[in-house]
């Protein structure tokens, strides 16, 4: 993975966007997201999502959530009843 988040938290906060489950969990009970997944990660990854404000973190998951969106074809978008 080529970015600046860190692979750990890159991947919880991935999950988070395409499974609303999971981001629930995430959100409340941030320690055991990743046990739930089995997902390792580093005390520096812990301590740094730990660290990120509950707002901030829904933001994040909700802006990888509209770029997944975005780079489908448009026949893949949700449709309104």
């Amino acid at each position: 993975m080529d970015s600046q988040f860190p692979q750990g938290i890159e991947v919880l906060v991935k999950k988070a966007s395409v499974d609303a489950d999971f981001a629930e969990l995430l959100l409340e009970r941030r320690a055991e997201a990743a046990d739930e997944i089995g997902l390792e990660m580093t005390e520096a990854e812990v301590a740094m999502l730990a660290a990120v404000p509950e707002v901030q973190l829904r933001a994040i998951i909700a802006r990888i959530a509209a770029h997944s969106w975005a780079k489908r074809p448009p026949q893949c978008w949700p449709h309104s009843a």
